[in-house]
């Protein structure tokens, strides 16, 4: 998957700008806050249908303005566009310009991954973090994950108000019970079949990446630690039986996937408390690499990477590390600051592009 095109109207510090990227490697270079990191925002919010770190999507919308857009060619047959408006009523998603009615229907066109300083955070971040972590990555690469989790949803939010009415329907609240378990085996399942695939090449990449012989995992947390269709139904239910009248009282569902978590080891010890910060880095660098694979092996295709300011925390053997694991057919972009830091490193001759308050334009050495 490689993008033909990106344009940009009104998103955050941009006014109106296309870039036509190279199919391969492509370097964004500029000062701090001049728009590197939007660019990349934008190519996220066309594959997730979210930004990685605003909190409002109306927050992408230049000040000033009353929309943002935020489009994208891809290299398919015939040629894909992808589009996203921000207004203040909301989101509308468009494929050929056509708009689309849910969102599962536009996630997963564009698959990209993304590495950012605040990915450092994950460790310590709230379950609900790597809850979405899985939630986007898998849905990403399957319907079937994206419509369990929309029914699920929907199922919890119709209990949770049940359990808020002074009388309780509980033959409606049995029903409900039924109904969100189904959904729940699920995520279980695919969940789990999604982090055996992560650990199959974690300890390999990072490895690689931080030139030791180490063992890196990541274990997920959920309500049962049984494996049988059955054995989980039955234990499933159980566990919802046992909480009711602590639901009742709380007026909140407790026990569910909504609740899952993930952990993640170095040599079987918590990251958390044994890694160091130049350790969990490279996890995350690793856990990124894997997602490639991962989404490869789910559609037969690569995504597209975005490294956000990634090397400005590797010493140089890290920094080759690194690219040796980058397929060279993968389409990558890269911010920095400072170019002399990246082109030795780079496996092949990249297209550069600078970024001056929001402007895009070649970069002048390559106008000479």
């Amino acid at each position: 998957m490689k993008i033909n095109q990106i344009r940009l109207k009104n998103f955050r510090n941009y006014d109106s700008c296309q870039l036509f990227p190279d199919p391969h490697m492509n370097v964004i270079i500029g000062k701090n806050a001049q728009g590197k990191t939007n660019l990349l925002e934008s190519i996220v919010l066309l594959s997730t249908t979210r930004s990685h770190r605003a909190m409002r999507d109306q927050d992408m919308i230049r000040e000033g303005q009353e929309f943002c857009k935020a489009e994208c060619r891809l290299n398919t047959e015939p040629e894909m566009v992808l589009s996203a408006v921000i207004h203040g009523k909301g989101k509308t998603l468009m494929i050929h310009q056509k708009p689309v009615s849910r969102s599962s229907e536009f996630i997963g066109k564009l698959n990209a991954v993304l590495f950012a300083p605040s990915d450092l955070e994950l460790f310590e971040a709230p379950p609900k973090v790597r809850r979405r972590l899985m939630d986007v990555e898998i849905g990403k690469v399957s319907p079937r994950y994206m419509q369990a989790l929309s029914a699920m949803m929907k199922l919890l939010k119709e209990r949770n108000s049940l359990l808020k009415q002074e009388r309780i329907d509980l033959a409606m609240l049995e029903v409900l019970d039924q109904q969100m378990i189904e959904q729940e085996l699920t995520l279980i399942a695919l969940r789990r079949q999604f982090i055996a695939k992560m650990n199959a090449n974690l300890s390999l990449k990072y490895n690689v990446l931080a030139g030791e012989n180490a063992t890196v995992r990541a274990a997920y947390h959920t309500i049962t630690d049984k494996t049988e269709l059955n054995a989980m139904r039955e234990e499933l239910a159980r566990k919802l039986l046992e909480n009711r009248e602590r639901d009742r009282i709380l007026k909140t569902t407790s026990s569910g996937v909504h609740r899952d978590d993930l952990s993640f080891q170095l040599n079987d010890r918590d990251v958390l408390s044994y890694a160091s910060q130049g350790q969990r880095r490279m996890i995350v660098l690793a856990w990124k690499l894997s997602l490639i694979d991962f989404i490869a092996d789910q559609l037969n295709e690569l995504p597209v990477l975005l490294l956000d300011d990634v090397l400005s925390e590797l010493d140089q053997q890290k920094r080759v590390n690194l690219f040796s694991l980058i397929s060279s057919e993968i389409q990558t972009f890269i911010t920095t600051t400072e170019i002399a830091d990246l082109l030795p490193f780079l496996p092949r001759k990249p297209k550069i592009a600078e970024i001056d308050s929001g402007q895009i334009r070649p970069w002048k050495e390559d106008m000479n």
